[in-house]
């Protein structure tokens, strides 16, 4: 029996329009049979979804399917994961594709130079259906370790452009938390500190589009502030961390300026005229912040114009009346 090298999961919430492209991307890799396993999470689709997987994995022996209550993308990753065989992961979203030919020679160099991560090029498909080129900003084949990336910037808001050591995660306890949004941000901020072994590539593999109704369980009237409020789920899961010795500690610094950034970007979001939130959204967010210490914002930002305005916002009774005064 070949030995599995790859592992695929990809959660699914409604997406019949789109997962068979989604599954067709991947047979169109240069893979050997049997040396890839495509697991396909069912987090409770009402449409078609279901049916459709079921239909292709008739005759496709690379899938594993598996069904279960509607509990978010990051919860259905993580069945993924403890699901998976592979010696490397990759997280695909049903609505996105895998451009064509593109994991060979990703996959053979992640094995040969035993990598933690492997980083990638991705085509982001805008609205409009323009195209843009991302990568990220370091050279290519080249051996990195993960305090580096993150003192020198790396992007954590997503994990489908990267290549994942199944031991790497596996050894660090990484896992998505339960959150309505960023998700992303807190699993990524949690593991790339902690890998030796990191590469990165000009290859195109991802293909990502503007479809992601589906997964993040669909549109509702308090859209805005289950947003805001998973945000700060997803911070204060890493605040939390912070209080403990989770994180080597030049990482705790850097880390703690981008807890205290998000919460002034949010604290912003809500003063704008046209933002969505209510005076008693803002205050119910509030509550939460203090209650788990990120409000009143203590240290730091990510810059000084910033740290400036983080003191002003935290004099309490001047926000509260500024709310009051923009939202009544």
């Amino acid at each position: 029996m070949e030995q599995i090298l790859l592992s695929i999961i990809i959660p699914v919430y409604n997406a019949e329009a789109h997962i068979r492209r989604c599954i067709d991307s991947i047979h169109k890799q240069e893979f050997n049979t049997g040396s890839f396993e495509i697991i396909l999470i069912n987090d409770g689709s009402k449409d078609k979804s279901l049916d459709i997987i079921k239909k292709v994995a008739e005759t496709d022996l690379s899938i594993i399917l598996i069904n279960k209550n509607n509990e978010g993308s990051g919860i259905a990753r993580n069945y993924g994961i403890k699901k998976a065989r592979g010696q490397y992961l990759l997280f695909l979203d049903s609505d996105d594709f895998f451009e064509t030919d593109s994991l060979k020679e990703i996959l053979q160099k992640s094995i040969e130079n035993k990598l933690d991560l492997h980083f990638f090029g991705s085509h982001i498909e805008t609205p409009d259906g323009s195209m843009i080129s991302r990568f990220q900003n370091y050279k290519n084949n080249i051996l990195y370790n993960g305090i580096y990336i993150v003192k020198n910037g790396i992007e954590f808001s997503a994990v489908w452009n990267c290549l994942y050591s199944r031991t790497f995660i596996r050894t660090n306890h990484a896992e998505f938390i339960d959150s309505y949004t960023a998700e992303d941000v807190n699993f990524t901020m949690k593991l790339y500190p902690f890998a030796q072994r990191i590469m990165f590539s000009n290859t195109i593999v991802y293909h990502y589009t503007f479809n992601h109704l589906s997964i993040n369980r669909g549109q509702s009237a308090d859209k805005h502030y289950k947003l805001a409020m998973g945000k700060m789920k997803a911070m204060n899961d890493i605040e939390q961390r912070l209080a403990s010795n989770f994180f080597p500690q030049d990482i705790k610094e850097i880390y703690k300026k981008m807890v205290n950034s998000f919460m002034i970007a949010s604290l912003i979001e809500f003063l704008k005229k046209e933002s969505n939130f209510t005076q008693k959204e803002i205050f119910r967010f509030l509550y939460k912040a203090k209650e788990n210490s990120i409000y009143p914002i203590k240290g730091r930002t990510l810059s000084w114009k910033s740290s400036i305005l983080g003191n002003i916002l935290n004099i309490e009774v001047l926000y509260y009346f500024l709310v009051r005064l923009i939202k009544r």
